[in-house]
């Protein structure tokens, strides 16, 4: 099994999600209100979010 993690940051996205046939579902949240993201995941994207605030 591997983790793979894609971080992409984006500033007024708009435009209407298109969910294809490798998916069962597509959204955007806030990042304060993220599904349930196993250990290493979340380590990564804190890391990731403290770099974008200093």
């Amino acid at each position: 099994i591997f983790n793979v993690i894609h971080l992409y940051q984006a500033h007024h996205v708009s435009g209407e999600l298109k969910l294809d046939h490798e998916g069962l579902k597509l959204q955007y949240f806030p990042v304060d209100k993220l599904p349930k993201l196993n250990e290493t995941t979340e380590k990564i994207l804190q890391k990731f979010l403290y770099a974008l605030t200093e």
